[in-house]
């Protein structure tokens, strides 16, 4: 009984108002989410499962800035900059969020390029690039992407007389500059493309070939 006492004496005298008690909550996250990719470095962990924790950790961080930092930002428009349990204004969260993500993501590209990719191609699993493939190779996917991927792109124009446009949560975009060719000093006009989700990412290059060969839907694009 003793003991307990001490501890309640203790605790009564404690100042829990201390910012250097708590620990914020959004930095916590992102350390437990770096815990996904540590799967990944595991070298007891199969290439495949590899690849699917880079995935996750990438999953995580979507829902992350979607809703959290998302947050932040709205905070930040409406002029919100209160301090948390840990003594970090918002602004300050938001910079600490940027520098260690960044730091993640390095981390996460590196053991992609470094680990991942080279584990696959050992295993028969080639990405490629469109430069590597040969000439029935790209006539082969050309005729793929006039049927089956052309038809359903649909670029958003982007200049004065078009706003920003919408961009769906969690859909990969690409950003085309147009050069016009009468002109070189003449604007050049841009536009968004989504990467339509309903025909595969990875695209077969030839099926004749020994292992899996595939390039990436927004390569072929």
């Amino acid at each position: 009984m003793q003991e307990l006492t001490t501890i309640s004496a203790e605790t009564k005298n404690t100042n829990f108002d201390d910012a250097s008690l708590y620990i914020n909550r959004e930095l916590s996250w992102l350390e437990f989410n770096n815990r996904v990719p540590g799967e990944a470095h595991d070298e007891l962990t199969p290439i495949m499962e590899k690849l699917k924790f880079a995935s996750i950790f990438s999953s995580n961080l979507d829902e992350f800035f979607m809703v959290r930092v998302g947050s932040f930002l709205r905070a930040v428009e409406a002029d919100i900059n209160e301090h948390d349990s840990s003594g970090r204004t918002i602004r300050e969260q938001i910079n600490e969020i940027s520098d260690k993500v960044r730091a993640l993501i390095n981390e996460q590209y590196k053991c992609i390029m470094k680990e991942i990719i080279p584990g696959l191609k050992e295993a028969g699993i080639f990405i490629h690039r469109i430069d590597e493939l040969d000439e029935n190779e790209t006539t082969r996917l050309n005729k793929y992407f006039e049927v089956q991927v052309f038809p359903i792109l649909t670029p958003l124009a982007l200049d004065a007389g078009h706003p920003f446009p919408f961009l769906s949560n969690l859909h990969l975009n690409l950003m085309v500059v147009f050069k016009e060719s009468g002109n070189a000093n003449a604007p050049q006009p841009h536009a968004f493309v989504e990467v339509p989700s309903i025909v595969p990412r990875l695209v077969p290059v030839n099926p004749d070939k020994p292992g899996h060969h595939s390039i990436l839907l927004e390569d072929l694009i």
